[in-house]
């Protein structure tokens, strides 16, 4: 079949004697117009150093935003956790020069792998399952490096998330963690008719644009702070801090009064920038005496 002759997802399914996989969160899109608004945002974008290059599609299901791609122009690497759906790619896509079929978990898969010297930074869309969103946006946060642009598309909660104020109910670690490494912006947001089977929520495409110099630094001391700070989020930051290990109320309270930060305020009221700043005076006041 050629790229530009597609079954429906309906029929593909079907045809291969398959039906979509709860344990997957597997909901193929079907809309034209939403794999339009993620081909436009991946080929035709800011922040899109890498044009030219190639794309990763984290799970690419049954290929119809890998053929749309590839019928734009785009060397894809379709990645795919699924065996079944593997098996149904590698099929469909045989006479394909323009896309590769990997086996693999989107949540851990190694980016490096897919750059080059002439293409050092590479771009990566995904219609990504619901069930493991958080990993995934952990793993390309951790991969920023390699990265020139990631184009999402996820449940609309989560969007929201990620780019929620600080002091906000939707404020959170992972928000601090992308926003210290993304440049965050809405591209559609998306109707469950978009996606068959219809999931009983709606989504949104958004783009990711790594950000350089980052607004923080991930270390382990940030990560660290961060979490403590979410975990008691109701708790003054002070008392929050204890989780940290090292109950020294004195020591802590020196640490915020460097960084500018009243131990009064609650964690999820600081800023990508408080919170480095208080990752930064952490390490230096907790190294003094060799810890």
């Amino acid at each position: 079949m050629s790229l530009e002759d597609r079954e429906t997802p309906g029929r593909l399914l079907r045809r291969y004697g398959l039906s979509p996989k709860k344990a997957f969160s597997q909901n193929f899109m079907v809309s034209p117009q939403a794999v339009a608004a993620v081909v436009r945002g991946c080929l035709s974008s800011e922040g899109n150093e890498g044009n030219g290059g190639p794309v990763v599609e984290l799970g690419a299901g049954l290929g119809t935003l890998t053929a749309a791609l590839a019928r734009a122009g785009a060397r894809v690497y379709a990645v795919e956790r699924d065996r079944d759906l593997v098996a149904v790619l590698e099929a469909e896509f045989a006479r394909s020069d323009a896309v590769q079929i990997v086996a693999g978990n989107a949540a851990t898969i190694d980016f490096s792998r897919f750059t080059s010297k002439e293409h050092p930074r590479i771009r990566v869309v995904g219609n990504l399952p619901y069930a493991i969103t958080g990993a995934i946006i952990k793993h390309l946060t951790a991969s920023r490096n390699h990265l020139s642009l990631a184009v999402l598309t996820l449940q609309r909660e989560v969007s929201d998330r990620l780019q929620a104020d600080p002091g906000s109910p939707q404020y959170g670690a992972l928000t601090v963690f992308a926003q210290a490494a993304f440049r965050i912006r809405t591209v559609k947001h998306l109707s469950a008719s978009a996606f068959f089977p219809r999931p009983k929520v709606t989504s949104s495409i958004i783009q990711l644009i790594p950000l350089d110099p980052p607004r923080a630094i991930e270390t382990d001391t940030f990560r660290a702070l961060v979490h403590a700070a979410f975990q008691g989020r109701r708790k003054m930051l002070r008392n929050a801090l204890n989780q940290m290990g090292e109950n020294d109320a004195a020591r802590i309270g020196r640490v915020l009064s460097q960084a500018g930060i009243d131990g009064r305020r609650r964690g999820e009221t600081l800023s990508i920038e408080e919170f480095a700043r208080l990752s930064a005076h952490w390490d230096k006041c907790f190294e003094v005496d060799g810890r």
